[in-house]
C-alpha cells in the first residue's frame, strides 16, 4: 500500500513538472495606433518576481511555464495579461492610457478633464508634495508650479505668501483666494496667529490645484486676480490606488531635530577685543567695554529644536457612500529659545448617495486648535551686545571690581546703566512671553440632486459656516531693562470672524451626437457674509510678575487702554460658464461673473467679470496624421478675461471717525481731552481690475516619454488702490486712498515632465518649471513714464528714524530699491570719504552736491526667474525623492551689514559690536543708503530629500519607514543668513533683510502605517 501511494504522489509530481514546464516565448511590443516600437516595456510572470523588459526595437525573450501568465506594463499605456497558454510566441498591442488625459481636475465650481481644459491649471497630487516637518499648507507645493512663488519665514507656523506670476496690487492683498473643498475661505492675518492655514492639516490634503490665468480664475470674479488655490481634503477609502469597502486605519508620525548653522556675520569675542585695541585702545583696561567672557549672544537665544507630529484616520466605503475621520497632533519648535507652534486636529467627512444615487448628500467638518508661542525675537539684540560680557552680572569676574556703567539690578542680569543701550537678549528672551490660541472650525453641508425630467441636468446647494476666534496675550515683567518706562506690560487681544456662505448653482451637461459636440454649462448665484470683532485691553505697571499670563497684577490706577471695534461685510454674486467641444478638437470657454461687495459705496458696489478662452487639439486633425509619431499630443490654447481685487480694508468709503494720539488732545482746563476726528475717505473708490491675456501650448512626444506646456502671458492692473497726496484743506489729513495707477506682469511659464526610466524594478520621474516675470508699474498719481513724477518711499529700514529703502515710481518694478550709488577705489574697495561725499557716491546730476536728487534705483526684490525640479525613483521597496528651487535676479537689502557696519560702535560708551562688513568697507559711520548694501541674493537651494522604505509582506498591515531632510543647503552669493527673505508681517515689502526669523535645517525620521 504504501509502494502504491508513493507511486502515486510520483506520479502526480512529474505530471505537474511536465503541465508547468517552463517554454521560451518570444515577441515585440507595439503601439496599437502606429506600430510604434516601444522600447523598456516591463514583462513580468504574473505572481513571481521574475521577468524581463524590451530592447530598443521592442523585442523580448522570457522563459516561462507554459501555464503561466505574462503582465506587460509600461507607462502611459493600459497594462495587460496575457496567458502563455504553450505559445512561444506572443506580440502585443498596447493602447494609450485613456485616464492619462481623463484625469480630472478641480475647477471653480465643478470639475473638467485634463484634456478639455482650456485655461492654465496645475494639480499636484499628495504623491507630488514636499514631505516632511510642514505645519504651513502653502509650503506643500513649493517649487511644484511654474509662476508660483512660495516664500516662507523661518519661524515654526511661521507666514508663507504665494505670489502667482508676480504682485498685482500696492494697497490691496496679493495673496491667491483659497477654496476648500468648494469654500472659498477669509484669509486675512491676525494678531496672535501667525498664518491664517494653520489650522488645516497638510497630511489631510489629497491635492492642491492652482488657477493661473482669468479663463480659470474669473468664475470667481472680485477675488482672482491674483490666482485661486482650490485645495481638496481626503475621503473615503483607498488602499493601493482603488476604493474599498473595508475600513482603512492609517497611523503616520514622525519626530525631528532643527538646528540653526549658519555662520554668524559679527566679531567674536577674541576678534572684539582686536577691534577694540585698534580703533579705541584707550580703553581696552576698561572691564566695562572688555569684559572676563566670552559669550555668544546668538548662541545664547537659539536652541535644537525638537518636534514631533501623529496622524490617525480611519475610512472606509459604504453602501453609495463613504466617510473618513481623522486626527491630528503636531508640536513644531522654534531655533529661537521659546518658539512653538502647536495644532490639535479632529476632521470627519461623510457622503451618502440615496434615489439610485441621483440625490449625493456631503457633510464635512474641520476643527483646529493651534497655539502659538512667539517667544521674542532678539536676534538684533544678540548681534549687537558686547561678546565679552557675562550673561548674568557677577562682580567675583571682575578684577577690579563691579566697573562703573554696568549693573545687575535687572533681574540679576548683566546690563548697562545706560536706557538707550540694548538691553541683554538673554534676559528678553527669557521672560517676555507671547502666546496665540486660535480655534478654527469649517462645517460645510452639500447637496447635488440630478433632476431626472431633464437627462444631464443636475443642482447643488453648498451651505457653510466658517468660524475663527484668535486670543493673542503678551507679557514683560516690571524687573527686566526693556520695561524701565511701563514697569512691566501685559496685553490681551481677541479677534473673532464668522463667515457664512450659501452656493446654489445648475450644471449641465449634454452630447450632441448629431454634430459630434458636447456642451457642459454652470450657472449660480453665491451669497457670502463675514461678521467680525475685535476687542483689547495693555496696562502697564503691574505689582507682581509671580502670576505672568495666567493672573497679572496691575497696580491700582494704573495705565489701562481698552478698544474694541466690528466690521461686517457682503458679497453678492451670480455667475455662469459655458464650454462647447466640437468633434474633440475645438473646445470653447466663456466664463461671466457678476459681483457686488459692501466694501465699495452703492455706485460702485457691483462690477461685472468676463472671460474667454479656446483650444485647439491640433493633434487631432486629419492631416496631423504621420505626425503623431514625433508629437503625439499637441493643443494650443488661448485666453482672455478680466478678475478684480476687493481685498481692502472695510467701509474705505465711508467716513468714519477715531480719537486721536495724546499728542492731539485738546486741554480743557487741567485736562486733556483726545479729539474725535473724521477719517479721510474717497466714497468712489471701487474694485481693482486686472485684465489678462494668455497663449498656451500643452505637448507630448516619444509616446509620453517627454510631456509639458509653454505659457505667455500679461496681465494688467486699472484703478490701483494706492494712497496718494492731496491739497491741504480738502479732507481733513493730506492723504487718501483711492483708484489711481496702473501696474503689468508679464511674463512665461514652461512645465517638463518624464519618465526618465521605466525599468521592471527601478523607475524615475523628473518634472521641472521654469518661469519669467517682468513687473512695471506704469502709472501713479496721473503720470506716466518719461514725465516728472512723483516717487514714493517705502521698506522702513533699521539705522536711522523715518529712513526706507524702496520706492515706488513709474518705469520700475514694485520692490524696487532706491540708494547712493557707492564709488570703488582701484583695488575694488568701497570709498569712505564722509566730508566729500562727492567721492563718495556718484553725483548723478553733476550739480557736486550728494543728496536726495542723487538716489537712483538700483534692482528690485523680485526674481526674474523662478525654477523646481522635483525627481522621484523607487527601487523595489525603496523610494527617494528630491526638490531643487532656485530664484534668479532677484536683490536683498543686507540691513544686518548696514546697521551694524560702522566702526563707531566700537567707541560709543556702551561699545556694541559691529558686522564683519566694517572691517572691509573701513565705514567708521553708517552709510545705510549706500548700494553697497544691496546685494545679489540668488540662490539654488536643497529643499527636500526623502528616503523610505516599504514592508508589505504582512497582508494585514503594510509600513513605510522614511527620513527626510529639510533646507539640506543652499548656494548663494548673498553674505547674510539667508538669501530668501520673507518677513513676519504680510504686509510688509520682501527683500529687506533685518532682525528676521533664522531658518533651520530639519532632519525627520518617522513611520507610516496601514491596517
Amino acid at each position: 500500500m504504501r509502494k502504491l501511494y508513493a507511486l502515486a504522489v510520483f506520479a502526480l509530481f512529474s505530471a505537474t513538472n511536465i503541465y508547468a514546464q517552463d517554454i521560451t516565448v518570444t515577441g515585440k511590443v507595439t503601439d496599437s495606433e502606429d506600430g510604434t516600437e516601444l522600447p523598456g516595456v516591463s514583462i513580468l510572470i504574473k505572481g513571481t518576481a521574475k521577468g524581463t523588459i524590451t530592447d530598443f526595437e521592442g523585442n523580448y525573450s522570457i522563459d516561462a511555464p507554459s501555464d503561466a501568465t505574462l503582465v506587460f506594463n509600461y507607462l502611459g499605456y493600459e497594462p495587460q495579461e496575457i496567458s502563455v497558454a504553450n505559445q512561444s510566441s506572443i506580440d502585443v498591442q498596447m493602447s494609450t492610457e485613456a485616464e492619462v488625459l481623463q484625469e480630472v481636475v478641480v475647477v471653480g465650481y465643478g470639475v473638467v478633464e485634463k484634456g478639455d481644459v482650456t485655461g492654465v491649471i496645475k494639480k499636484v497630487d499628495e504623491e507630488q508634495f514636499n514631505k516632511g516637518m510642514i505645519s504651513t499648507p502653502q509650503n506643500l507645493i513649493s517649487g511644484k508650479v511654474a509662476g508660483v512663488q512660495v516664500s516662507g519665514s523661518g519661524e515654526p507656523g511661521g507666514n508663507a505668501t504665494i505670489r502667482i506670476r508676480g504682485a498685482t496690487s500696492i494697497n490691496a492683498s496679493n495673496d491667491p483666494l483659497y477654496v476648500i473643498d468648494g469654500v472659498p475661505i477669509e484669509n486675512e492675518a491676525v494678531t496672535g496667529s501667525r498664518n491664517p492655514l494653520n489650522f488645516l492639516n497638510p497630511n489631510e490634503i489629497a491635492d492642491v490645484t492652482v488657477l493661473k490665468d482669468a479663463s480659470a480664475t474669473a468664475i470667481y470674479g472680485s477675488r482672482g486676480a491674483n490666482g485661486v488655490i482650490m485645495i481638496t481634503t481626503k475621503g473615503g477609502a483607498v488602499r493601493e490606488g482603488k476604493a474599498s469597502d473595508k475600513p482603512i486605519i492609517n497611523y503616520d508620525g514622525s519626530s525631528s531635530v532643527s538646528t540653526f548653522s549658519a555662520e554668524t556675520p559679527i566679531l567674536s569675542a577674541d576678534e572684539f577685543r582686536a577691534a577694540i585695541a585698534v580703533f579705541d585702545d584707550e580703553r581696552v583696561d576698561d572691564e566695562a567695554v572688555l569684559g572676563p567672557v566670552d559669550t555668544d549672544w546668538l548662541d545664547q537665544v537659539t536652541q535644537t529644536a525638537f518636534s514631533q507630529q501623529h496622524n490617525l484616520s480611519i475610512g472606509s466605503n459604504i453602501q453609495d457612500g463613504n466617510y473618513r475621520f481623522s486626527t491630528g497632533y503636531q508640536q513644531v519648535n522654534g531655533v529661537l529659545n521659546d518658539t512653538r507652534t502647536e495644532r490639535y486636529n479632529v476632521n470627519f467627512n461623510i457622503s451618502k448617495g440615496l434615489l439610485d444615487n441621483r440625490l449625493n448628500l456631503r457633510f464635512s467638518t474641520k476643527n483646529a486648535v493651534v497655539n502659538d508661542k512667539f517667544g521674542s525675537n532678539q536676534v538684533g539684540a544678540a548681534l549687537s551686545y558686547n561678546p565679552t560680557q557675562p550673561i548674568y552680572f557677577d562682580t567675583s569676574l571682575y578684577q577690579n571690581g563691579p566697573p562703573a556703567g554696568m549693573t545687575g539690578r535687572f533681574g540679576g542680569f548683566t546690563e548697562y546703566n545706560d536706557p538707550l543701550a540694548v538691553a541683554n537678549p538673554v534676559a528678553q528672551s527669557k521672560h517676555q512671553k507671547a502666546i496665540g490660541e486660535t480655534f478654527r472650525s469649517i462645517n460645510n453641508f452639500e447637496v447635488n440632486y440630478k433632476l431626472p425630467f431633464v437627462p444631464g441636468l443636475s443642482i447643488k446647494n453648498n451651505i457653510a459656516l466658517d468660524q475663527k476666534v484668535t486670543d493673542n496675550l503678551s507679557f514683560s515683567p516690571n524687573f527686566i531693562k526693556s520695561e524701565l518706562r511701563t514697569q512691566g506690560q501685559y496685553s490681551f487681544e481677541r479677534s473673532s470672524v464668522q463667515s457664512f456662505l450659501y452656493e446654489g448653482y445648475l450644471n449641465y451637461e449634454k452630447n450632441i451626437d448629431a454634430i459630434d459636440a458636447k456642451v457642459t454649462a454652470v450657472g449660480g448665484y453665491s451669497y457670502q457674509s463675514w461678521d467680525k470683532s475685535f476687542g483689547f485691553f495693555r496696562h502697564d505697571s503691574l505689582n507682581t510678575n509671580a502670576f505672568g499670563l495666567d493672573a497679572p497684577s496691575p497696580i491700582p490706577n494704573s495705565n489701562v487702554v481698552i478698544g474694541n471695534n466690528a466690521f461686517q461685510n457682503r458679497l453678492i454674486s451670480f455667475y455662469g460658464r459655458f464650454n462647447f467641444d466640437w468633434k474633440d478638437k475645438y473646445l470653447v470657454t466663456g466664463t461671466l461673473r457678476r459681483d457686488g461687495s459692501t466694501r465699495f459705496g452703492p455706485d460702485n458696489r457691483w462690477a461685472l467679470f468676463p472671460s474667454f478662452a479656446a483650444a485647439w487639439r491640433i493633434s487631432n486633425e486629419d492631416f496631423y496624421e504621420g505626425l503623431d509619431r514625433y508629437v503625439n499630443y499637441l493643443k494650443l490654447r488661448v485666453g482672455y478675461g478680466v478678475t478684480g481685487n476687493q481685498e481692502i480694508e472695510d467701509y474705505r468709503y465711508l467716513t468714519t471717525y477715531e480719537f486721536s494720539t495724546p499728542t492731539g488732545s485738546y486741554q480743557l482746563g487741567n485736562q486733556l481731552i483726545n479729539t474725535l476726528r473724521p477719517t479721510a475717505v474717497d466714497p468712489d473708490i471701487k474694485w481693482e481690475e486686472t485684465t489678462s491675456i494668455n497663449v498656451g501650448l500643452d505637448w507630448e512626444i516619444l509616446k509620453g516619454k517627454l510631456a509639458g506646456s509653454f505659457e505667455y502671458y500679461q496681465q494688467n492692473t486699472d484703478d490701483l488702490i494706492f494712497e496718494v497726496a492731496i491739497p491741504v484743506g480738502i479732507l481733513p489729513t493730506d492723504k487718501v486712498i483711492t483708484n489711481i495707477g496702473e501696474m503689468r506682469n508679464r511674463g512665461f511659464e514652461m512645465d517638463i515632465s518624464s519618465p526618465i526610466m521605466t525599468r521592471r524594478d527601478f523607475m524615475w520621474n523628473v518634472s521641472f518649471n521654469a518661469a519669467y516675470n517682468n513687473n512695471e508699474i506704469l502709472r501713479l498719481d496721473n503720470t506716466v513714464a518719461g514725465a516728472e513724477e512723483t516717487i514714493y518711499p517705502r521698506g522702513g529700514i533699521a539705522g536711522d528714524v523715518g529712513q526706507t529703502i524702496q520706492v515706488l515710481k513709474v518705469g520700475e518694478s514694485i520692490n524696487s530699491f532706491y540708494a547712493y550709488e557707492q564709488l570703488y577705489d582701484a583695488n575694488g574697495d568701497p570709498i569712505y570719504e564722509p566730508i566729500n561725499r562727492t567721492l563718495m557716491y556718484k553725483d548723478q546730476n553733476n550739480d557736486s552736491i550728494i543728496n536726495e536728487k542723487d538716489l537712483r534705483v538700483v534692482n528690485n526684490a523680485n526674481p526674474d526667474w523662478i525654477f523646481g525640479l522635483t525627481s522621484v525613483m523607487n527601487y523595489k521597496k525603496i523610494d527617494f525623492a528630491f526638490t531643487f528651487r532656485a530664484n534668479l535676479g532677484n536683490y536683498a537689502y543686507n540691513n544686518f551689514s548696514s546697521n551694524y557696519g560702522e566702526l563707531r560702535r566700537l567707541q560709543t560708551a556702551v561699545p556694541q559690536n559691529i558686522h564683519t562688513s566694517a572691517l572691509e568697507t573701513g565705514f567708521e559711520q553708517k552709510q545705510i543708503l549706500s548700494d553697497y548694501y544691496i546685494e545679489n541674493a540668488s540662490f539654488l537651494r536643497l529643499d527636500n530629500v526623502t528616503i523610505g522604505y516599504t514592508i508589505d509582506r504582512l497582508d494585514w498591515m503594510k509600513a513605510r519607514i522614511y527620513f527626510t531632510a529639510q533646507n539640506v543647503f543652499v548656494v548663494t552669493n548673498y553674505s547674510g543668513f539667508d538669501p530668501e527673505i520673507q518677513p513676519s508681517n504680510p504686509n510688509d515689502p520682501p527683500g529687506i533683510d533685518n532682525n528676521l526669523y533664522p531658518r533651520a535645517r530639519t532632519f525627520l525620521g518617522g513611520i507610516s502605517l496601514t491596517f
